[in-house]
């Protein structure tokens, strides 16, 4: 499998280099992702963490098929960002519009303006200082908070332990072993 097939076959992971909007782009997803995820109480705007960035890491390129979520392609969202640049004067009609008329999409931009805002660290800060049943909060994966209520390894113990290794490429489904059925009647 050559690189360029593995680039197919899987999602990049922590998105693409990321599509360029233009400003009046960059304005109304602005101007819509602070009507979905109205600032206050500590939190800040999405304009002010910069989801406008994520979302633009996480659109496809021109030239590549939307495989992967969030599924927007560049053209699609920025010809549709530039058509509701009309209606940027009033964000939540301009949503509420949106929601009606297109729900895909609507779903599709608030999912992905979700997942960046709630993603930034000025947010998971923001959680931390005025949620008090989320103080210890984090953003990054688990087992972080197992680590205290784990023991030391015993060098010792691993030392008596005896066992191979075989390699994932080696390894067979049981019901493929020779002599299987007959091992299970015995």
């Amino acid at each position: 499998m050559t690189v360029d097939n593995l680039q197919l076959d899987r999602p990049p992971l922590g998105g693409s280099q990321g599509v360029r909007f233009s400003p009046v782009q960059h304005n109304v997803l602005d101007a819509l992702a602070d009507a979905l995820v109205p600032p206050g109480g500590g939190f800040p705007a999405p304009s002010e963490v910069d989801v406008a960035g994520f979302v633009a890491r996480y659109t496809t390129p021109t030239g590549q098929l939307p495989r992967w979520y969030p599924y927007l392609a560049e053209d699609d969202l920025k010809a549709r960002l530039d058509a509701l640049s009309a209606q940027a004067d009033d964000p939540v009609a301009t949503l509420t519009a949106l929601e009606q008329d297109d729900p895909a999409f609507f779903t599709a931009l608030r999912d992905v303006v979700y997942l960046g805002y709630y993603s930034r660290p000025a947010v998971t800060r923001a959680i931390n200082a005025t949620v008090p049943a989320a103080r210890d909060y984090r953003n990054t994966p688990q087992p972080y908070g197992y680590l205290d209520g784990l023991e030391e390894w015993d060098s010792e113990l691993f030392s008596r332990v005896r066992g191979s290794f075989l390699a994932t490429t080696e390894v067979k489904p049981l019901d493929r072993l020779p002599n299987f059925e007959e091992a299970s009647e015995n």
